[in-house]
């Protein structure tokens, strides 16, 4: 099978009997241009830049370990729910120096990653979802032109990339439910970080003053459950940036207090499912919150109800303000 030529995008979805990609979609270096099989050069040929597999579970492993399956041009390589796909350590990355961005959603059997993912050049974004047979004790390093990093519900991966804190374009950062993950290399992240998510982490014991102080450009920062000793205690001590913007804090089951002081760049705070929290800052909510938003903190909610509430005079001039009781969120 040969592509169209101007062909862009392709999406396959639940083709459950399909067991490898059409060969149209790259070129192989080693076939010989007269080959009965490769017809014309210009037949081989693809400009396909983003390429969707979804639901796919006959597809095998090889199609993505021979280059005549994949563009040379490819940009965005996407593979949800293959149970299939198993092996990808021996993909070859030589011919995908265009790729930018790998997502691989819900592979069930999953249990490798291709060794030299650090040889993508341009690859700016990976994200790993739900991948339970994906077992690393050591992370393949990235690349130095990575932005964007995503694990989420991968409990077998026991690190993270030890140049993790080195990679300097690394602008957004999420770790959620991944238990196996106990440290940050070399007890640091990455000090340009814009965006934050942490969610199940709590066998990460680093002091969360060590790696979150140093956090200089962050704007946006989600915090679920415990980590580095935030959340484990009643008293809520976060050093925050004065970069931040955006601030969420969720299932904190302990906590009663929230000790620290709020940077004066806030403009949003969201506080979910913390049934223990009953005090906000000594010190106020600074002036610049423009979205207050709690739900499941049945002793807080109390507190900031119109127009009883005791913080109510300390919150009537955010500009939006959403609280729910217990009660309201079963409701909804």
């Amino acid at each position: 099978m040969h592509t169209l030529p101007s062909l862009r995008r392709l999406y396959m979805h639940d083709c459950n009997k399909l067991q490898s990609l059409p060969r149209g979609l790259g070129i192989h270096a080693d076939e010989p241009s007269g080959s009965a099989s490769s017809s014309t050069h210009s037949d081989m040929t693809s400009s396909l830049e983003n390429l969707t597999i979804y639901g796919c579970n006959s597809l095998l492993v090889s199609s993505f370990n021979e280059s005549r399956f994949l563009s040379v041009t490819l940009k965005k390589l996407e593979i949800r729910e293959c149970r299939g796909v198993k092996l990808l350590a021996e993909i070859n990355v030589d011919h995908l120096q265009s790729l930018q961005e790998i997502l691989i959603w819900d592979c069930a059997n999953l249990r490798s990653l291709p060794h030299d993912l650090h040889m993508l050049s341009q690859l700016t974004s990976l994200e790993l979802f739900k991948c339970p047979a994906l077992e690393l004790d050591c992370f393949p390093p990235l690349p130095p032109s990575i932005s964007k990093f995503s694990l989420w519900s991968c409990p077998k991966i026991k690190s993270l990339p030890d140049e993790l804190h080195q990679l300097t374009c690394l602008s957004h950062l999420e770790i959620r439910w991944c238990e196996s993950i106990t440290r940050f290399p070399d007890g640091k992240l990455p000090s340009q970080l814009r965006t934050l998510a942490l969610s199940g982490c709590g066998n990460i014991r680093q002091p969360v003053g060590q790696w979150l102080t140093r956090l200089t450009s962050l704007e946006w920062l989600y915090i679920c459950g415990t980590v580095g000793g935030a959340g484990e205690e009643e008293d809520l001590v976060l050093p925050l940036p004065t970069s931040l913007l955006d601030l969420r804090i969720f299932e904190m089951g302990k906590v009663k207090r929230l000790s620290g002081n709020l940077p004066p760049s806030l403009r949003k705070l969201l506080i979910h499912n913390c049934p223990d929290l009953r005090e906000l800052p000594q010190d106020g909510l600074p002036p610049s919150l423009e979205h207050l938003w709690i739900k499941g903190c049945g002793i807080l909610e109390k507190r900031c109800r119109e127009p009883t509430g005791l913080y109510w005079p300390l919150i009537r001039e955010i500009p939006w303000v959403a609280v729910a009781s217990d009660e309201e969120l079963a409701e909804e």
